[in-house]
């Protein structure tokens, strides 16, 4: 048996096998440079759309202090109500909001909703809107009650 296959592979069909073999692998190489250049790592897709592992984390530290928060606010009764809302894992939380915030930026850039600058410059200048809506993810000391957004604090 073995002799059938030394003889085989001494003819000029080895040859024709080597370049198929070759021209598999190289074939496999974009792959393999493929996995090894991709360093951006996701923690959620939305959509074909990658949200990364830092924003991720940002995140979760957000909803994490928020928690903290709510439970300085509420007291003893905050894990009982946390638990009633289904908030008490700040991974879950965060990646609820990661997705309610991608999906909306996706259909915002599907129908064309886009805001000028003028109107996100003057809606950072109102202090009510800051702490309304922005209250739980920017620090109180950078709001400031006249002008909005402290911008000498926020860029330290």
């Amino acid at each position: 048996m073995i002799t059938v296959f030394r003889d085989y592979f001494k003819q000029k069909t080895h040859l024709l096998l080597w370049i198929m073999i070759a021209a598999f692998v190289i074939g496999l190489f974009p792959l393999f440079f493929k996995e090894a250049t991709q360093t951006a790592v996701w923690a959620v897709r939305v959509n074909g759309e990658d949200i990364g592992y830092p924003e991720f984390a940002m995140e979760q530290e957000r909803q994490r202090e928020r928690i903290m928060n709510f439970r300085a606010h509420y007291g003893e009764y905050a894990d009982w109500l946390l638990s009633m809302m289904g908030q008490t894992d700040p991974k879950t939380m965060a990646a609820n909001a990661l997705i309610s915030q991608e999906l909306l930026n996706q259909f915002a850039d599907k129908v064309g909703i886009y805001m000028s600058s003028d109107v996100i410059a003057q809606k950072m200048s109102n202090p009510e809107y800051i702490r309304r809506e922005l209250g739980d993810s920017i620090p109180a000391q950078i709001i400031d009650p006249i002008t909005g957004i402290n911008t000498e604090l926020l860029q330290r």
